[in-house]
């Protein structure tokens, strides 16, 4: 079948027209999409290396966290460990004050010292003698305490270092919360 010409015309109009719609759809994504996608992966890279290095810090803030939790147990055991054996031998010196001037080995005879299994611990103590052959004197005694005191100050002086790793931690999440540690971080970039 034969089209007119005035068909042809008509046809031929409507073809160029398709033509023309379906080069501007072609160059829709050359011309726009594409420049768009181009500004927002150069804005995003931007904001991604803060990104990547603030992850990173946080890695490491959990570590530490993690690592400051493991010393806080370790120094509670061993703070337990030595404040019991601190109160057992104070209570068996306040059972027998009759004694103090005198004979104390047989006052402490029955002390039984415990080897520490926690770990960490230092074996340089020197034990007090459950042996009742030998007699303990009012200097060993002496020496004892003020080795549990010496103890006690060191783990003191450890919990406050962890204390103070510890609020350098939440303030560094803080400032991270707060947006302050990522302006700095991108004003470095």
């Amino acid at each position: 079948m034969q089209m007119t010409s005035h068909d042809e015309k008509v046809h031929g109009f409507e073809r160029q027209k398709l033509e023309r719609v379906c080069m501007k759809n072609r160059n829709l994504p050359d011309n726009h999409c594409f420049s768009n996608l181009q500004i927002m992966f150069s804005q995003a890279f931007t904001y991604l290396r803060p990104l990547i290095r603030a992850i990173g810090r946080l890695d490491k803030i959990e570590k530490n966290i993690e690592s400051v939790i493991e010393c806080q147990q370790l120094l509670s055991a061993r703070l337990d460990t030595q404040t019991d054996r601190a109160c057992e031998m104070l209570s068996k010196l306040k059972a027998n004050p009759l004694t103090m001037g005198r004979n104390i080995g047989s006052s402490i005879s029955n002390i039984q010292p415990t080897p520490s299994r926690d770990p960490g611990y230092g074996s340089a103590t020197p034990e007090i003698s459950a042996n009742p052959s030998k007699q303990a004197n009012p200097t060993e005694i002496t020496n004892a305490i003020a080795e549990l005191t010496l103890d006690a100050a060191e783990m003191s002086r450890l919990v406050e270092t962890s204390n103070e790793i510890l609020n350098r931690v939440f303030l560094q999440d803080t400032l991270f919360s707060d947006g302050s540690m990522v302006d700095a971080a991108t004003s470095d970039g």
